[in-house]
């Protein structure tokens, strides 16, 4: 059936049910079972592919991913037949493989590379009409014969892949890597890894295969570990180079996040803060994170009590924010220390989820219910002088001998809370998450088509996807503002601007929203929620477009920050029923 996930596949035995590695299609032949090491949100993927038309040509969900990649689910995963390599099987002998530190010759069929020693005796073919930016997969069958080391293949210059069993000398072996390709032309190496080899070690190879990869998967790194609310509600953390797929909104979608540093040391023991008139009890109860690592405070004085901390902040915006669960008392404050200028105190109501009257100065206050009592508020404010002794903190007021919990504070500079920081005895810096590299010419249509996007931002920044050619030249845009009505899309040709248009809407553009936009010559339009924004009948289209970017092609400084539920990109122009449909 078109458009279905299948979890848990057993090379062709579909079971509909479960998480665990996916193909796309049962007839597919597996094509995302071994190409994905996690899979999660299967009722979310689901139904998404229900609701989109089986015209998509790209399909992205927060559902596939592995270690320095997200899987779109459409089109999957597969190496495509067409070999690219001239006599890789050794069919015709030696020819058209050349040598370096090694004589070739056939060894009942095989290759066989001899070393004439020096480094990393090999064979190597120049491969010619390669397509830069397209990803391939480098393959081989090989074993060590009597070299050292293990055989390794390599696209010179950009990567490698080795076999280190050194016991492996009657076994051909498995060895393969994936690559983009820099240019229309690369020289394969087929090697022993000595990097001073002895004269006569020997290498066999049985056959040598470079092959384009059909996909539009995300190449996704984050230099750091981070962390995500999971499917049980509970925040936990990701190693670095994974994606996040994170539930704070009770669905999966992926989680966009510039960097950020948590300037409070200590993020979880509260009794390294300064206590006014206030005891701390550590580890009392269950945290967010399902461990038993929440602090108690207890207040003992009717006066302004709890827990402070003081630290350098510079002239700018920061923003603080702490996980604070109702003890005995379910009113608390928010408090905010400018010395010399000003306090800021906002009432918390624990009881209701709601925040009392919001000071002058302060910014982006919000409260979230977690979950299991507990929540999640926050604030900003503009520091106006930088100095050693500002502070922040949590603090009740007229409460003598009752308590509540708190959990995980950050304060980090900028103006909104982003995703949990731990710390434990120093600050700590979470590296931004960067998705970029998806698509190709084959599966965008230049002359006509639509993008599809539903995303909710996470920031006060505006956020801008985009389809291009890898310039500012030929791409069509649409910048999605945090706290303003006016949505912007806007398209070029050729370097020359076609249209360039701004809509007010009553749409909350802060929450997840559902975005379309079709390209067609004299023909575009934009639909937001079911509802056609605007039209615009007048326009040549890009020429060459070949990429999705999770930025502005303007300024890689303007990316997608918030959450990513589904990107879609069709390559035809649906008609409006089709847009009504796919946008409700």
């Amino acid at each position: 059936m078109p458009n279905e996930i299948y979890h848990k596949s057993n090379w062709g035995n579909a079971n509909a049910e479960g998480f665990g590695d996916v193909y796309f299609d049962a007839a597919a032949t597996n094509k995302l079972y071994n190409h994905s090491d996690y899979y999660e949100n299967s009722n979310g993927t689901d139904k998404i592919l229900r609701d989109l038309s089986n015209k998509a040509s790209i399909v992205l969900t927060p559902t596939a991913y592995s270690d320095g990649s997200l899987n779109t689910v459409i089109p999957p995963y597969q190496v495509l037949p067409q070999e690219l390599v001239t006599n890789g099987d050794f069919s015709d002998g030696t020819n058209d493989w050349s040598t370096s530190n090694s004589t070739l010759s056939l060894d009942n069929g095989y290759l066989k590379i001899t070393s004439t020693g020096g480094n990393r005796p090999q064979a190597n073919q120049t491969v010619l009409g390669l397509i830069a930016g397209k990803k391939y997969r480098l393959s081989a069958e090989a074993k060590r014969g009597t070299c050292v080391n293990g055989v390794e293949i390599e696209i010179s210059g950009i990567g490698s892949t080795v076999d280190t069993n050194k016991n492996n000398t009657t076994e051909f072996k498995d060895i393969f890597y994936e690559f983009t390709a820099t240019s229309t032309t690369h020289t394969i190496q087929a090697k022993i890894d000595d990097g001073s080899s002895t004269v006569g070690e020997t290498a066999f190879f049985k056959i040598v295969n470079l092959k384009e990869i059909q996909e539009a998967d995300f190449d996704f790194s984050r230099g750091s570990s981070a962390t995500r609310v999971n499917e049980q509600g509970l925040i936990e953390s990701i190693a670095s180079g994974l994606p996040r797929i994170d539930y704070t909104s009770g669905f999966g979608s992926l989680l966009l996040e510039p960097q950020r540093t948590n300037l409070v040391p200590y993020s979880e023991d509260f009794s390294q803060w300064t206590a006014t008139t206030a005891t701390v009890s550590t580890n009392q109860i269950i945290s967010p994170d399902g461990t038993l690592n929440a602090d108690k405070i207890t207040i003992n004085s009717d006066a302004l009590s709890g827990v402070r901390l003081f630290t350098q902040i510079n002239a700018q915006k920061y923003n603080f924010s702490c996980y604070i669960k109702k003890g005995t008392t379910s009113n608390v404050k928010l408090y905010i220390i400018q010395q010399g200028v000003s306090e800021y105190k906002i009432d918390v109501d624990l009881d209701t989820g709601t925040l009392g009257a919001i000071p002058s100065g302060i910014t982006d206050a919000k409260i979230h219910l977690i979950g299991n009592g507990w929540y999640r508020v926050s604030c900003s404010r503009n520091f106006t002088a930088s100095a050693s002794n500002h502070g922040v903190g949590i603090i009740a007021e007229n409460n003598n001998g009752n308590d509540f919990y708190i959990w995980g504070a950050q304060l980090e500079a900028g103006s909104y809370a982003t995703s949990y920081i731990p710390t434990s005895g120093s600050t700590v810096t979470r590296s931004a998450d960067v998705a970029n590299n998806s698509g190709n010419a084959d599966l965008i249509n230049s002359t006509e088509g639509v993008l599809y996007f539903e995303f909710q931002p996470n920031s006060t920044d505006t956020s801008s996807l985009s389809l291009s050619d890898g310039s500012s030249n030929n791409f069509l845009q649409i910048y999605i503002p945090y706290n303003t009505t006016n949505l912007r899309y806007r398209l070029s040709s050729n370097g020359i601007s076609q249209f360039d248009r701004n809509l007010s809407t009553s749409t909350d553009l802060s929450l997840n929203n559902k975005y379309a936009f079709k390209w067609k010559l004299n023909d575009y339009s934009l639909w937001v929620n079911g509802s056609k924004l605007d039209t615009h009948l007048t326009g040549s289209t890009p020429i060459g477009m070949n990429s999705i970017n999770f930025y502005s092609v303007f300024s890689n400084l303007q990316k997608v920050n918030g959450k990513v539920k589904c990107v879609a990109v069709f390559k035809e122009a649906l008609t409006d029923e089709e847009l009504q449909e796919l946008t409700s």
